[in-house]
């Protein structure tokens, strides 16, 4: 018998609305989305967006409606860029420097000074006529009194303070306190600027009262060595009765006051610094514990070289003033002394550099471990690595020149203890009470400056703007807060929307199956919709004595979309296979559940509407239902064929529909499989073959038992029906891989239960013409026999 007409186009696809084919390289086949797309994954999951913006929305302006109204408050403080405290600075040997702006901050949100400020506003909510409404000292309901620990606590998690500088360009720093009550955001800043500039003013006194302190118990020293000299003197000339020394014993004697006056004046020298390098390395235990002993045993060789050889110069220097008194005042009148001072200050401009490189590269080698800071205390460190390696040299200096100092009056002396003379020890005390006198006065001098500079010491901090008490809140921000809102909710349910269709594998629309390359032969609306409205939701309808199933549209209402869409399947199905005649369908699914019976009864009723001399073979042996829809018994049927193998009868499978030939599945077998792949059943079908146009195979899923790869080794097409929103994608494709295995191409696919609006969000274009027609049932005329009259395609 003749099938289909030859097609005669290999690589083509058909389209579902005009049946007109469109070349394959036009299919989108890439993982881009196109504009158009992105509007039809907004338009479908609308619901979506609008569900995660309205809940966004309403939450924050839930949150902002109830929100308590905050106060802000700000006190503004400079901080100078100079060292406080010149004066005794330079007195002390300590260097001006500039400020980090970063470290004051850190100083300010210290737990320190947040301790201070807890302690002032426990004191302040105790005060009586200034008690004020306190956030920051309620106590939870029958818990203990808030401490002043857990008060700083509060204070430094950010919420009721924040510190930050005013700008890169100024040295200037805003403390800012929110609160629910104005009074209190204004007395928080205030009181945390006032604890910052008191901590800075103590340490700033702190650390130069080391040197006031040492030159107090100097200047008592010196004025006990003043009066002890002072009564030997009157002890003596009271028991020798001394009145005036010999001319030589007083040159002599004049020698060595001068040399006893220096080398005095030596050891003061060599004791205040060794009292500043004590305060300094106490400056670097307090920035790492240690880190002075670890500075000072890692002093490089050729920084210890450097200090060698201005040692070495300075004895040479003071080598000859011994012996050139006169020169002390006129040094630069000496060619030789020039050189020496010039070489000592070439000397200390190397230490200085390689002592700074020093120090660093000993903090970059992670020999010391400074913390999170390192990178902010390395300044601060190399300062005072610096001070103490000059303080180092003068030590070492000073005791040099003590040195020569003592081996030039111990030579005096033994040409004084020559001279056997009792007014020699008459200028011994007047020499001691001279050299006392003048150290006794240079040091209370230095005292006086150094107790006026203490007291004159301000700190370098100084608070520019106290703070006001606010007469508005700050927030909450109803317009940020609500736009913020807006924003939120739209990312998010447009997130959620992308999300749920980049994770949703199901078959939506048609252009699902051409992206992974599947030809897609019709498109099958969803029949809900039409039973409702054409038979008031009934599953069966009786015809001519005979109950037929309302999916049947074809055949109940063949004007309708629905019966059109099957009219184009069988219209695309002709040209779906070039060169060969289709007398052989097998119509099958990936999963049970998918419609694939009623599809393949409504193709074979389109087939018989055309001419078609067609039979409908049920080869479902498994759960057989094709019987049911058009009224018709299960037996006998395929299986009774199968194992009596005489000439069947094939007109008592009419169908009662015109040119519609019926064979249901027949008794059950227990080995289906075996049954359906068998020589029997490949002469069955030759059979079939030879006696009508068209023979419509209804097959199990592929999935689910392996009965549809067996038929479609004996079938001309194979044709897969997929439900829309239900088939997964995936399994559809393991289905085809399925049958690839055994050979066999699937010819096409069949898009059922189809909803346009919600696969492309209500925009259904050019397919919106599926519902806007209906002409009613179109039943047909009805005879006794049963026999049903249908209009043909």
């Amino acid at each position: 018998m003749a099938g289909f007409p030859l097609g005669h186009i290999s690589t083509n696809v058909i389209d579902i609305n005009s049946g007109s084919t469109e070349p394959l390289q036009g299919i989108q086949t890439q993982d881009e989305i196109s504009f158009y797309e992105l509007f039809e994954i907004l338009l479908k999951h609308k619901w979506i967006v609008l569900f995660f913006y309205t809940l966004v929305l309403s939450s924050v302006a839930l949150y902002t409606h109830q929100a308590d109204p905050v106060y802000q408050a700000s006190s503004l403080v400079f901080i100078s860029p100079k060292q406080s405290g010149q004066e005794l600075g330079a007195l002390l040997g300590f260097s001006s420097t500039n400020r980090n702006i970063s470290n004051e901050i850190e100083i300010i949100k210290s737990r320190t000074i947040s301790l201070s400020v807890a302690g002032m506003l426990q004191e302040f909510d105790d005060a009586p006529g200034l008690k004020v409404d306190l956030s920051i000292l309620e106590q939870e309901e029958n818990g203990p009194p808030v401490t002043q620990s857990a008060i700083a606590g509060r204070l430094r998690n950010g919420v009721y303070m924040t510190v930050e500088p005013v700008n890169p360009e100024v040295d200037m720093i805003v403390i800012r306190s929110r609160s629910t009550y104005p009074r209190e955001a204004a007395l928080i800043s205030e009181l945390y600027a006032e604890a910052y500039t008191n901590y800075n003013l103590n340490q700033s006194r702190k650390r130069i009262s080391a040197g006031r302190e040492f030159l107090q118990e100097q200047t008592a020293r010196f004025d006990t060595l003043l009066a002890e000299s002072e009564s030997a003197i009157l002890q003596y000339s009271e028991d020798e009765g001394i009145v005036d020394p010999e001319l030589e014993a007083t040159y002599m004697i004049e020698q060595v006051m001068d040399l006893e006056s220096e080398r005095y004046k030596t050891q003061f020298v060599l004791r205040a610094a060794q009292s500043e390098y004590q305060t300094i390395e106490a400056e670097l235990d307090r920035i790492t514990p240690g880190l002075a002993q670890a500075l000072a045993s890692n002093d490089d060789e050729s920084i210890v070289a450097i200090r060698r050889r201005i040692t070495e110069v300075q004895l040479l220097i003071a080598d000859k003033l011994s012996k050139n008194p006169s020169l002390r005042n006129f040094q630069e009148g000496d060619e030789e002394l020039r050189e020496w001072n010039q070489k000592i200050e070439d000397y200390e401009s190397d230490l200085v550099d390689r002592s700074e490189r020093f120090a660093a590269r000993l903090l970059s080698s992670g020999s010391l471990s400074l913390g999170q800071n390192a990178s902010e205390a390395m300044t601060l460190i190399s300062r005072f690595q610096l001070q103490a390696v000059n303080k180092r040299i003068e030590m070492s200096g000073a005791q040099a020149r003590l040195d020569v100092l003592d081996q030039n009056i111990s030579d005096y002396q033994s040409s004084l203890d020559r001279i056997p003379n009792k007014a020699i020890l008459m200028a011994r005390y007047e020499r001691n009470m001279e050299t006392s006198a003048q150290l006794y006065s240079t040091v209370f001098q230095n005292l006086q400056e150094a107790r006026i500079a203490e007291e004159s010491e301000q700190g370098y901090v100084e608070i520019i703007d106290y703070p006001v008490v606010p007469a508005g809140p700050v927030g909450p921000r109803i317009p940020f807060n609500l736009m913020a809102g807006f924003a939120f909710g739209s990312l998010l349910g447009l997130g959620a929307a992308f999300g749920r269709h980049t994770l949703d594998n199901k078959i939506r629309k048609p252009d699902d199956l051409r992206q992974k390359m599947f030809s897609v032969l019709g498109v099958v609306s969803n029949m809900e919709r039409s039973v409702q409205s054409d038979f008031e939701g009934k599953k069966e309808v009786d015809l001519g004595g005979t109950t037929f199933s309302t999916t049947l549209v074809t055949l109940l209402n063949p004007l309708s979309p629905i019966a059109e869409n099957f009219r184009r399947l069988r219209t695309n199905l002709q040209f779906s296979v070039p060169d060969k005649n289709i007398e052989v369908i097998l119509v099958t699914s990936s999963e049970p559940g998918e419609g694939k019976t009623s599809i393949s009864m409504n193709l074979a009723i389109a087939l018989a509407q055309s001419g078609k001399k067609t039979i409908f073979v049920d080869a479902d042996m498994r759960r057989p239902t094709s019987h049911r829809l058009i009224g018709r018994h299960r037996q006998p049927g395929l299986t009774d064929l199968l194992f009596d193998e005489s000439n069947p009868n094939f007109e008592s499978f009419r169908s009662g529909i015109d040119d519609l030939h019926f064979l249901p599945v027949g008794e059950a077998a227990p080995n289906p499989a075996e049954l359906l792949g068998s020589e029997r059943m490949k002469r069955l079908i030759e059979n079939l073959r030879s006696r009508f146009d068209v023979v419509i195979l209804d097959s199990p899923p592929v999935l689910s038992v392996t009965d549809a790869l067996s038929l479609s080794k004996i079938s001309d097409a194979t044709v897969m029906v997929c439900s829309a929103n239900e088939t997964h994608m995936k399994a559809l494709e393991q289905a085809r891989d399925a049958l690839g295995h055994v050979g066999t191409n699937v010819t096409g696919v069949i898009l059922n239960r189809f909803d346009v609006l919600s696969a492309y969000g209500g925009y259904a274009y050019n397919y919106g013409y599926s519902y806007g027609y209906g002409y009613g049932y179109g039943y047909g005329n009805g005879d006794g026999s049963g026999s049903v009259t249908t209009a043909s395609g």
